[in-house]
């Protein structure tokens, strides 16, 4: 699963819940969506998640973005073996 995908049916999830229940709307914002998907990433992001844990600043979109290319970054690297 990539980095989009992962994104893709993590927002479907929330519309389905916030369909089933029209409450939970603020419940999952983006920003928590994305704290659900970085935890689900494996060791190879830790050090792009760290430094993107800081950039207090920075949107979801610009954070998924990075990660995006990270994902990149690690297929080249396993297409170089």
């Amino acid at each position: 699963m990539t980095i989009t995908s992962a994104w893709e049916k993590l927002n479907e999830y929330r519309r389905k819940l916030v369909n089933a229940n029209a409450t939970l709307v603020a419940t999952y914002p983006d920003e928590t969506l994305y704290i659900i998907l970085q935890e689900a990433l494996p060791e190879e992001y830790s050090s792009t998640i760290d430094t993107l844990d800081v950039q207090i600043s920075m949107t979801v979109d610009a954070k998924l973005k990075h990660l995006e290319e990270k994902e990149r970054r690690i297929a080249e690297e396993g297409g170089q073996d």
